[in-house]
């Protein structure tokens, strides 16, 4: 795990940083800080003993000097999973849609890939070419590494015995027909997903949903969909996928943390442009994305359980727009390789353990904030469910758990709400238990922190472009403190006239009927004395 470490003004300064799991120590890194690096990444060793999401502190000793120590201490959290996913990925031809995924899941750090092209050569053709040493199939990519004792380092065809083939977590049946197979490899497939409780994932093309293809024969029921006898039909048009009732929360097409931003994620993706339509949706199949034109719906993304395992299917074979497309996101968005890594994780989950999810808006929050967390709960079909008890127990730092209330989505099925006030710092552990007509149905738990937000302190060095940008912004001027003797000169002079008018009204005054009183006072006197009166 990479840690990054910024220091000021401690040049030479020799420090231990600790990583701690709990109150157990796991792991310590002694380093120099430095004036000319004062930002270092440091590597910390974990090796987690248990799957699932973990909390690790990192912990710096104070020195002499610091503004706060607050800031020495950092919370966060990994979700620990098995060795690296083994993926077999076949296709048919070097397409656009084989290109970008193969390349997708190669860069993924999680997941180990195996690759082969399938020629649609006839048995004759393939006798005259090299192939015929590999038996129809070019190796394109051969896992790099080797995990928990499986070597699957000399495979150059596909399995044709049931321990080759188990040896994957995730098969990727590309655009093939079904006659490619043997009835051997075909049943093979067939036990790999309903009772090794493996996945399967089906994409669209113009083999595999063809009458040919894997709608009807031994890997009909394995299709979330019913293909018609005549094959599915092309929609060449562009489109936007719409989410669904399940597909804004689910992990495969969770793609941003609220449904708003979710929503306006898959919205303006490059729109695809080929679709495979007429497909019938099997009963327990869930569609979490689909082609919507204001008349019908047709599924994109759809999956179903099957037996112990999972088979998904994308009707689509133009997904590879997301990572070639011209688009409104940053170029670190990539979203085509988000969303293909999420979906090999989930289908790799063994199905008996998600059947409740729960999660929060964020994993650190301020003290006295309040935590808002959702759980969506499913039947042992997976088909999102409201009518399930949901047992909420949060698990604070110190003191006793404590039980909280859910409120169910009305809107939403299968969608339960709450929330809690978290008052004290520390880790706090949030354990979800659904059950349904007293049958338990699962468990899941997630961990946040509650910490003093320094946001202050996390850089405490001079930032002199964002002062400069402050300056310019309210039409001041910024000045570094070693020139502060300058400052009264660049003060501007903001003097000015100021005119202030009054109004008095005179016909009401008392002056005025003085003087009136008084001038008439004077001629009446005048008259007198002249006996004009």
């Amino acid at each position: 795990v990479n840690v990054t470490l910024n220091s000021n003004g401690y040049d030479g300064e020799k420090i231990q940083a600790r990583l701690l799991q709990g109150e157990k120590f796991v792991d310590s890194i002694f380093v120099t800080l430095s004036e000319r690096l004062p930002q270092q990444t440091i590597a910390f060793e974990i090796k987690p003993k248990e799957e699932g999401n973990l909390s690790y502190v990192v912990l710096l000793p104070g020195l002499e000097g610091e503004l706060t120590i607050e800031n020495n201490r950092g919370t966060f959290f990994i979700k620990a999973i098995k060795a690296k996913l083994k993926v077999l990925f076949i296709d048919s031809r070097p397409r656009w849609e084989y290109a970008f995924l193969k390349r997708a899941l190669t860069r993924d750090p999680n997941v180990d890939l195996t690759s082969m092209l399938l020629s649609q050569k006839s048995a004759a053709q393939l006798t005259k070419t090299l192939l015929a040493k590999t038996g129809k199939y070019y190796p394109q990519g051969l896992p790099s590494s080797e995990a928990n004792g499986r070597d699957i380092q000399n495979l150059k065809k596909f399995p044709t015995v049931e321990a080759e083939l188990n040896l994957y977590d995730v098969l990727i049946l590309g655009d093939i027909r079904s006659s490619s197979f043997s009835p051997e490899q075909l049943s093979m497939i067939k036990n790999f997903v309903g009772k090794r409780g493996k996945a399967v994932i089906f994409l669209g093309g113009k083999n595999s949903l063809s009458r040919a293809g894997f709608g009807g024969g031994e890997l009909q029921n394995l299709l979330p969909v019913i293909v018609p006898p005549n094959g599915s039909f092309i929609r060449d048009e562009y489109f936007n996928p719409v989410l669904t009732a399940e597909g804004f929360y689910h992990p495969i097409t969770r793609l941003a943390d609220t449904r708003e931003s979710n929503e306006a994620v898959w919205r303006d993706l490059p729109p695809l442009n080929r679709l495979y339509s007429g497909l019938q949706l099997r009963a327990g199949a869930t569609v979490l994305a689909e082609y919507q034109n204001g008349r019908t719906a047709e599924p994109v993304i759809v999956f179903q359980r099957y037996g112990n395992g999972k088979s998904l299917l994308i009707t689509a074979d133009s997904l590879w727009n997301w990572a070639f497309g011209v688009w409104a996101f940053k170029e670190e968005a990539n979203y085509y390789s988000q969303f293909w890594s999420q979906t090999i994780r989930w289908m790799a989950t063994r199905a008996d353990t998600k059947l409740v999810n729960v999660k929060t808006n964020k994993p650190t929050y301020s003290p006295d904030e309040q935590v808002q967390i959702t759980a969506r709960v499913y039947n042992e079909t997976y088909q999102p469910i409201s009518d399930a008890e949901l047992l909420l127990e949060v698990s604070p730092p110190t003191g006793k758990a404590f039980q909280i209330p859910s409120n169910v989505d009305p809107a939403l099925r299968g969608l339960y709400s709450a929330q809690f006030l978290a008052s004290g710092k520390g880790t706090y552990k949030i354990t979800a238990t659904g059950s349904l007509s007293g049958k338990q149905l699962g468990t899941d738990s997630v961990e946040i922190a509650v910490q003093t937000p320094l946001i202050e302190f996390e850089n405490p060095q001079l930032n002199e472009e964002l002062l400069k940008q402050l300056a310019d912004l309210s039409g001041g001027v910024y000045t570094p403190l070693m020139q502060i003797d300058s400052l009264p000169s660049k003060i501007k002079d903001v003097s000015s006239t100021i005119t202030t008018v009054y109004e008095d009204e005179l016909w009401d005054s008392p002056i005025i009927l003085l003087i009136a009183v008084g001038i008439l006072s004077a001629e009446w006197i005048l008259r007198k004395r002249k006996g004009l009166v």
